[in-house]
């Protein structure tokens, strides 16, 4: 169930909380392919820059139907919120929030392949597994099972990665379609919703790359479940995300 919101007048704004591991390539061909992107990125350690990087708000008024804000939260979980950030995008129905999620083991593994693609020295991926603690739930400040149940609760669209992330855009294109048409009298909303109509009749799946699954599956049993067991807020969020689907 989505938080009741206030009736806008405004064109929607599509925001994206992407979060690590959870289909950012594919999100990111979909958004660049529909809107002009609006990046708030207060982790600039992620992309080697170093140093903290101090959070300039963006001005979510100026934005229109052509713009996505995506706003990333990859670097130092529990200590950006959106919702805290921007209280706005979750009390305007204006904005279409949306958050996308994976099977934790997936997420760390795709995470774990972009680094060794970058030339990142990283330990074995067993290894690499056994410091982690349900970060994607510290991500969004969440610290107990009812805790993550409400987290998702705010996001008017919830989806899931991997094999199902090609469906998921779908209904993402789908929802901000039904919002835009009610805006087609205005040039930024009409140009956006010919460009998601046209994404939609020839959207594919889009398939996980093979080396990610091949890491998830070279996993052993008791490594695996020893994950499972640190990370099982990880996966109760993740249940949620799959009852919402």
């Amino acid at each position: 169930m989505v938080a009741e919101q206030a009736v806008s007048t405004r064109e929607p704004t599509f925001v994206l909380h992407q979060l690590p591991g959870c289909g950012g390539k594919g999100l990111g061909e979909f958004l660049y392919g529909n809107f002009a992107v609006v990046h708030d990125e207060p982790d600039a350690e992620v992309f080697g820059k170093g140093g903290d990087n101090p959070i300039l708000p963006i001005d979510t008024a100026r934005l229109t139907a052509v713009h996505a804000f995506a706003f990333r939260s990859h670097s130092r979980p529990g200590t950006v919120f959106l919702e805290k950030l921007y209280p706005e995008v979750f009390s305007d129905e204006a904005f279409v929030t949306a958050i996308i999620l994976d099977e934790p083991l997936r997420a760390h593994a795709t995470t774990y392949f972009h680094l060794r693609r970058r030339g990142e020295k990283l330990p074995s991926f067993p290894r690499f597994l056994a410091d982690k603690r349900n970060p994607l739930c510290g991500y969004l400040g969440v610290r107990s099972e009812a805790e993550a149940e409400a987290a998702l609760a705010r996001y008017r669209v919830v989806g899931l990665a991997g094999a199902t992330l090609g469906p998921t855009l779908r209904r993402i294109c789908e929802t901000l379609i039904g919002r835009l048409r009610g805006f087609s009298d205005r040039p930024n909303a009409r140009r956006t919703l010919l460009q998601l109509e046209s994404w939609l009749a020839e959207a594919r799946n889009i398939e996980p790359e093979p080396e990610i699954e091949e890491l998830v599956r070279s996993v052993g049993f008791i490594t695996r479940a020893l994950f499972k067991r640190r990370n099982r807020l990880d996966y109760h969020l993740h249940r949620c995300a799959q009852a919402r689907c």
